[in-house]
């Protein structure tokens, strides 16, 4: 099994009163792929947990919306690189790793949700 990770940019439309984000993946285009990103799935959960205090999920295929501030907190997390991977996690990790995907997505995301598009984020184990 691996740890395969998307960001979607899709239409705001209706977005906060559609009970599945699905409908809008399918709709949306991906912005960016991650594999193996175990500190950027981690973080998300984390995300995932403060905005809906759920925290029963396996947090497979569950999506996250991010928003503006979303985007600016994860770029300060990919800056200061200092959150240690999860517990258990064995594979070789060099710390700048994902740097440069995560930079590109952070400047993509931030583009398309001035344009008014939203971010949608989802990891597949």
């Amino acid at each position: 099994m691996g740890l395969d990770m998307y960001a979607y940019s899709v239409d705001s439309k209706n977005l906060s009163q559609e009970s599945n984000l699905m409908l809008h993946l399918q709709n949306g285009s991906v912005i960016a792929e991650w594999r193996k990103h175990h500190k950027l799935f981690s973080w998300m959960r984390d995300l995932y947990i403060q905005k809906t205090g759920d925290t029963e999920t396996d947090f497979n295929l569950v999506p996250v919306v991010l928003n503006k501030n979303d985007i600016k907190t994860l770029l300060q997390e990919v800056l200061c690189n200092c959150e240690e991977l999860p517990t258990g996690v064995t594979i070789s990790y060099n710390k700048d790793h994902y740097l440069p995907e995560d930079l590109d997505f952070i400047e993509y995301a931030e583009k398309e949700i001035k344009k008014g598009r939203s971010i949608i984020f989802m990891g597949d184990y």
